[in-house]
């Protein structure tokens, strides 16, 4: 028997994860992806690298 589940949901203002998981036996899969937008015109790389990888690492570590 297979199950598969689907959660999506919101860390914060900038960005989101989606976790999957997938049973097939007595073991789980679980596929994660942490997704991080930064929106603003003209905004330049050097500007909002820290801020975007802040955000990333705060998102990543909500899993452990």
């Amino acid at each position: 028997m297979r199950k598969d589940t689907r959660v999506d949901s919101k860390v914060s203002d900038a960005g989101g994860a989606t976790q999957t998981v997938s049973e097939a036996t007595d073991r789980k899969e679980y596929r994660t992806r942490i997704v991080t937008t930064a929106n603003q015109v003209n905004l330049k790389l050097e500007e909002c690298r820290e801020p975007m990888f802040t955000k990333t690492a705060y998102a990543m570590a909500g899993f452990f």
